[in-house]
Order: structure tokens, then sequence, then C-alpha cells
């Protein structure tokens, strides 16, 4: 790994040891596809081949080994990989998606992508107010060429012909541009925060450019129809006489239908129907607010009028003579500015979000697989650098299989039975004093007291529907060893220190061969 190289001092030709066995540094790994995720994943690796692991003597009883076979590829063919290969898997294996298992990151994760979401509805909705006000403006200057072209005999077919033409030609040119400018504004990201990212970045594909041409053509159609509609009826007496025909009902079931059909496309894309709901329906409110507050200021404006003089006079007359589409654009403007102001908050508040979510003490770095004789000299290496670390909790690898004497996943319900915690070992340690970033929610910490007792975290309790007093089972190697829950805590996992689902009382696993990890 190339970080590895300045930490160590080295360069490639140099000697270093790993473990119990001297290598030379042959090269650098320039890309590796598909990291392990995870806080180990983050450290920086060792590529050694498998035969050479031995030597090393790095793997003792305890050592935990993981072997990860990666699949990459378009979504559809990965998603039907999936679906075929998770009935296969027995319980030492797991299928870990690209938003799975990571733990510490999945918050971060969640909050960003619910962030992605938001902006792209905003930027959705930006786009239509900027739509339908130049279909508007668009409408305004070609009315005239409409009632000529009526007056030379253009039937409403024809004019409905003629515009609808312009307006699919405008909107798969305008689609398409958009797609173009996205594809290069993401290479170009990638490459302004990796190098070397953007040959990473996978291909694009057929679904996010259909999704992207089809919300196109809804946003087009749902924002400029109404225009368009009044444009083709519009009568030849214009010619002779300013005016202009009702808004048809066909104008608003046609804004209904393309606006319903929008909203269902988004939160079928981004998966959640919750967030469009709440949003829609909040942003209809503030839009009734908004057309309230423009007409009121329209109506303070007449009483303004009448006392003013020039140029002001004449701006609240003009503003005044069309008051239902001073209304909207009033409405549009001030909706559209709050939109912006509304996505830099969120923007502002998920940043804080994410730097409060590590204190300025967190740790860099993690010791893994420290073997019992080598815990003395590791603390002696510590305090000789005077670097703060955590407590060294020692670790060994268990799976849990009873609860109450039973079965484990007998006792859940048939839509629980493959939690992964079922499915594969867990970390478990001991020790009597209560870890930083956990706090005791039921029941009583066991402490000092020796005996069968464990504390559970909150979230495998919920999951798992364990509660203070259920005995559970785990085999650790070929042994068999009960202990009753004496308290439930939560765990702050994006603290970046050692956390454990289930943390035993001293004395009861203190004979088995287990590694330590510490934080520094």
């Amino acid at each position: 790994d190339p970080t590895l190289l300045p930490l160590l001092n080295a360069q490639v030709g140099d000697r270093v040891q790993i473990g119990e066995a001297p290598f030379t540094i042959a090269g650098v790994v320039a890309e590796e596809p598909g990291q392990l995720g995870g806080v180990f994943g983050l450290a920086p690796r060792v590529f050694l081949r498998a035969d050479e692991v031995a030597a090393t003597r790095v793997l003792q009883p305890g050592s935990r080994v993981s072997y990860l076979y990666q699949f990459a590829g378009e979504a559809k063919p990965l998603a039907a990989f999936s679906a075929a290969i998770k009935p296969t898997l027995d319980s030492t294996q797991r299928l870990i998606g690209s938003r799975e298992g990571v733990e510490t990151l999945r918050g971060a994760f969640a909050n960003a992508d619910k962030y992605i979401q938001l902006t792209a509805l905003i930027s959705l909705l930006l786009s239509v107010a900027a739509i339908a006000i130049a279909a508007h403006r668009h409408a305004l200057r070609h009315y005239d060429q409409a009632a000529l072209l009526r007056c030379f005999g253009a039937t409403t077919a024809q004019l409905r012909t003629l515009y609808a033409v312009q307006l699919l030609t405008l909107g798969l040119l305008g689609s398409l541009l958009g797609i173009a400018i996205g594809a290069a504004m993401q290479q170009g990201l990638a490459l302004m925060i990796l190098p070397d990212a953007a040959t990473r970045l996978p291909a694009l594909g057929s679904a996010p450019v259909g999704v992207a041409l089809v919300s196109g053509l809804l946003a087009l159609a749902g924002a400029s129809l109404p225009a368009l509609l009044r444009l083709i009826r519009v009568s030849p007496l214009r010619v002779l006489r300013r005016e202009l025909p009702p808004l048809p009902l066909a104008a608003w079931i046609s804004v209904a239908v393309s606006g319903s059909a929008l909203l269902a496309l988004v939160a079928w894309v981004a998966d959640d129907v919750k967030l469009v709901a709440v949003f829609v329906g909040a942003l209809t409110g503030l839009a009734a607010v908004l057309v309230l507050l423009a007409r009121l200021a329209l109506l303070g404006g007449q009483a303004v009028q009448k006392l003013s003089h020039g140029p002001l006079r004449f701006g609240l007359a003009q503003l005044l003579r069309h008051r239902f589409d001073s209304t909207v654009q009033l409405g549009a403007f001030t909706l559209a500015l709050f939109l912006v102001a509304l996505l830099a908050l969120v923007h502002s508040d998920l940043v804080d979000s994410w730097r409060a979510q590590l204190p300025p003490d967190a740790p860099n770095y993690f010791l893994v697989n420290i073997a019992p004789q080598q815990q003395a000299d590791v603390a002696a290496f510590l305090q000789q650098h005077r670097l703060q670390a955590s407590a060294l909790y020692p670790m060994v690898r268990g799976r849990l299989v009873s609860k109450n004497d039973a079965p484990i996943a007998a006792t859940l319900p048939p839509e629980d039975r493959d939690n992964p915690t079922l499915r594969r070992e867990l970390n478990l340690t001991w020790t009597a004093t209560l870890p930083a970033n956990n706090a005791i929610l039921a029941g009583q910490w066991h402490g000092s007291q020796r005996g069968a007792a464990i504390s559970v975290e909150s979230g495998m309790a919920e999951r798992l529907k364990l509660a203070v007093g259920d005995s559970l089972g785990f085999q650790v190697g070929d042994q068999m060893l009960s202990a009753r829950i004496g308290s439930i805590r939560s765990v702050k996992w994006d603290s970046m220190q050692p956390n454990f689902f289930v943390i035993f009382a001293p004395g009861q696993l203190d004979a088995l061969p287990a590694s330590a990890i510490a934080s520094v």
C-alpha cells in the first residue's frame, strides 16, 4: 500500500519485518479494486503470497482470518446474482452489498444518501419552476404568431403538432445535454478528489440514462403544457383583440398527471416514498402560504400605488394589471430562493454533524492481533512514545447458538431468523470496566463480579428479542459457554474505539486463547 511507505520511512527495495519473517518491498500497489469495508479496511495493507504467511507467525490461536471474494458489474446482473447466491450461503458466510456491513459508516452513508436525494428533489423542482416561467414567456411571444397562423387556415390539430414537435425536440436535446454535463461533472469531481478515481467509476448504464430522459420529459410536460394548450387554443380574433382564452381543464389535468408520474418516478428511484411524500407535502403547504403572502403584497401594492408617482406607480400598475401572473411569479421566485437556502442549510448541517461524530481526540490507529506474550512489549512501546491508547481488550471468536436452552433461531419469528448476527462469529471480550462511549440502558453492569454474566449491545438485543435475565449459549471453538444477560447497553459505533456486541464478566473466557485489540 503506497500510504505505508512514508509511515515506515521506507522505499521499494528496503527490508521490513512482518511478524517473525523479513521481507523485501518488491513494489507498490497502485490500485486495489473494492477495498474491504470497516475501520480495519481503512488501514494500510501489506500483500503477501499465501504460502509466505505461515513464516510470519502472525496467525496465533484466537486470530481472526477472513476470506473475501469480490464481484463487480452492472446493477441488474449483480442483483440477480445476489438473489441466486444468498440461499446457498451457510452460517459462516455473508453477502455484503456496497451499503451494508460497515457499522461505523452506515449512519454517514445514510445521511449522505438523504442529502443527495433532497438535492435531486430540489434541483428537479427548481428546473420545473424555470421551465414553467420560460414556457410562459415563450407563449407570450408566440400568441400573435399562433393567431396569424389560425387566420391563414391552420387548424388546432396542426398547431398542436407544430408546438408538440418543437417541445419534444427541445426536451430530448435538453435531457441529452444534461446527461452529458452530468457525466462530465462526475468524472471531473472524481479527478479532483482522486486522480485515479475516474478510471474506477462504473460505466454510465442504460438505467440512469433512461430515468434522466423520462424525468426530463415529464418535468417539461408538466411545466409547459398549460402554456402550450393555451397557445394552440388562441382565437384568430387575437389579431384584433388582445384577449387570451382561459386555461382549459385539460391543462390542469396534464399538470396533475405529469406531476404525479414525476413524483412516482422520483420516489421509485430514491426508494424512499416517505421522504418524497413529506417533502412534497411540506412544500405544498409552503407554496400555499407564499401565494397568500404574494396576494397580500399585491393588495399592499395597490394602496401604495395610489400614493406613489413616476416609475414606481407605473411598475405597480403593471404588477396589478396581471394579478395572477404576478402572484405566481412572486411565489415561484420566493420558493426557489427558499429551496436554495434550505439546500445550503442542510449541507452545512450535514458537514457539521460529520465533524461532530469524531471528537478531536479520536484514535487514528487500531492495534490488532496482539498475542498475550506481546502485550507487555506493546504497552511499554506506547508508554515510551507517550501515546495515549485505549485499554487492551482480549478478544475471542464465538457463535451465538441458544437462548434459554433453545436454539436461538427457534425463538425468533420466521422473518428474523436470517439475521446476520446468527450467521457469523462474534468478537467476544471481557472486562470489569464499562468501556467509554457505552451506556447502560437496562440492568446493572457486572463490574468486577466474577460469574456467568454478560452485557449485550442494545441493537443486537432489539434484533434478537433479548432481555435482561435471558440465558445465552455461545460456541467458542469446541466449547459451549452459557451466561445470563445482566445488562443492555448502547454503543457509540462511530467513536473509532474498540466496541463489542457482547462483553463477558471476568473469569469466564480467561482460559481461552485470545488476541488483544486497542486503539491509539
